[in-house]
């Protein structure tokens, strides 16, 4: 189940979404041709990938709302400053996903993640090139009993990511 609310005003827009998957199953709601390698936490042995199109998807560390068990909630805004200028801010929570991954061999005990995302974006066009500057803050915890695969512990990490396109 997935639900999605957004209110735009003149240059301001703010959204919400929250989304739960069923516990039942081993395999994520997510693109099958991302799974295996993904950003932030994911692409790592033990845990989630593959982006999924839910509401509720981070910016960065996608993979977590798509997982069997997981309940998320999303709320993001932005303002256009100008023609060229806008920021976004979106926060993501994802609690107690299984980790499929160690769930589909009997000898890894099965473990829950959890997952707290803030980003800040800022996006601008100059001289034909659009850029976007990305601060991204991770919160991840898990209670594995499998060191092997994933170590049971919060563990948060800071990313700023630049990107420049040309159009053409």
């Amino acid at each position: 189940m997935a639900v999605k609310i957004v209110y735009a005003m003149y240059a301001f827009e703010l959204w919400a979404a929250y989304s739960a998957v069923d516990d039942g199953g081993v395999v994520s709601v997510s693109n099958t041709a991302t799974m295996l390698s993904g950003a932030g936490w994911g692409g790592a042995s033990g845990y989630p990938s593959g982006q999924s199109k839910l509401y509720t998807e981070a910016w960065w560390n996608y993979g977590f709302v798509g997982l069997p068990g997981a309940e998320t909630i999303t709320a993001a805004g932005s303002y256009k400053v100008n023609d060229s200028v806008k920021l976004t801010a979106q926060y993501t929570s994802e609690k107690d996903a299984l980790n499929t991954l160690m769930a589909l061999d009997p000898e890894i005990p099965a473990a829950t993640m959890d997952m707290d995302e803030f980003t800040f974006i800022v996006d601008t066009s100059f001289y034909g090139l659009d850029v976007s500057l990305v601060y991204i803050y991770s919160d991840f915890t898990t209670d594995s009993l499998d060191a092997e695969y994933a170590a049971a512990g919060t563990f948060d990490n800071n990313t700023l990511q630049a990107y420049i396109t040309y159009n053409f």
